[in-house]
């Protein structure tokens, strides 16, 4: 390369990269035309003229979020660097918070799941004016005393921060029978909002795990003898009281009939579907989730995205040996 060639591409990069010059105000300034200017910052690259490092406390987890997005054809996979171990959610929230402030423009109707790590976005979420959004719920409520986890008071104290209209879903999340259920949606107001949530432009969801841990089992709607046949059936994780296995598919259950809320068919017709989740018991219900295909942008921290993809692998690793020894 001749000097002047290789002082010209310094000169571009220098007066795009520290000086943050267009590649317009480039070209008008050295005389060239915009075109040629993105050439020769692409050669600025190629060549080592230009050399671009990421911080290296960013690093790791850029690799793991992009190793996500391509597994699982994600739009975005944002990873968090938790605080301590085991995270109590805080570093989950505040990023579902950061992304929520990103995204979130005039005249979208936003989906509100339960849970914990959805009610964690509250806090750190910034009074602002938009104008005509609506939040909706997206399930039933369900009473926990001393928590406001409910999609119910979720979706009303985000719909109050972001000074936002509210659709709430005035019912409880599981009822006694499918008759219940049926008589329920006579009501014209409720069956309207329940047809409306597959209309959502974005939802935000939490992701359960069979155990004792999950409100289903905790407030008594899914007895543990439920439970055992449930995950008999190969069901690892549950979304608003669906449930699904760990390769994606959807397991049927008693409950599918006595819920009032969104289903997992309705997610995956919207266009970007916002999970939040953590820690070494969600690994699997994450795993699953991923698979169904619903899932557009996964929000955790980093130890839980090394154990999603190492759990990922050893089940490829073990699908592909049990086809070998069956042929």
């Amino acid at each position: 390369m001749e000097k002047s060639d290789r002082s010209l591409l310094g000169k571009i990069s220098w007066l795009y990269y520290i000086d943050g010059l267009t590649q317009k105000e480039i070209g008008q300034r050295v005389g060239l035309s915009r075109l040629k200017v993105v050439r020769l910052l692409q050669r600025a690259r190629a060549e080592g003229v230009v050399e671009i490092n990421i911080a290296p406390d960013l690093l790791f987890n850029t690799e793991l979020a992009r190793g996500l997005e391509d597994r699982f054809h994600l739009q975005e996979a944002i990873i968090t660097e938790p605080v301590n171990q085991p995270d109590n959610g805080e570093t989950i929230g505040r990023a579902g918070a950061r992304f929520l402030e990103r995204v979130l423009r005039d005249d979208m109707a936003l989906g509100i799941g339960m849970g914990r790590t959805i009610a964690s976005l509250l806090p750190h979420i910034p009074s602002r004016k938009l104008n005509n959004v609506t939040v909706r719920t997206l399930a039933g409520a369900y009473e926990e005393p001393g928590r406001e986890t409910n999609a119910y008071n979720i979706s009303w104290r985000l719909a109050d921060q972001l000074d936002a209209g509210v659709e709430p879903l005035h019912c409880p999340l599981i009822v006694t029978n499918h008759a219940t259920r049926e008589a329920l949606l006579e009501d014209r107001a409720l069956r309207s909002v329940l047809e409306s949530l597959g209309e959502c432009d974005l939802v935000l969801i939490g992701l359960g795990s069979l155990d004792k841990a999950s409100p289903l089992v905790r407030l008594g709607y899914c007895t543990p003898k439920q439970l055992a046949a449930l995950q008999k059936k190969g069901a690892v994780g549950e979304i608003l009281g669906r449930f699904y296995g760990l390769d994606g598919e959807l397991i049927p259950s008693e409950f599918d009939e006595r819920i009032l809320g969104i289903d997992i068919a309705q997610l995956c017709s919207i266009t970007s579907v916002v999970a939040l989740a953590y820690g070494a018991q969600k690994v699997q219900p994450m795993l699953g989730a991923l698979r169904t295909g619903c899932i557009d942008v996964l929000i955790t921290d980093r130890w839980t995205a090394e154990a999603i993809l190492v759990t990922q692998l050893l089940k490829r690793e073990g699908d592909a040996n049990r086809a070998k020894s069956q042929k």
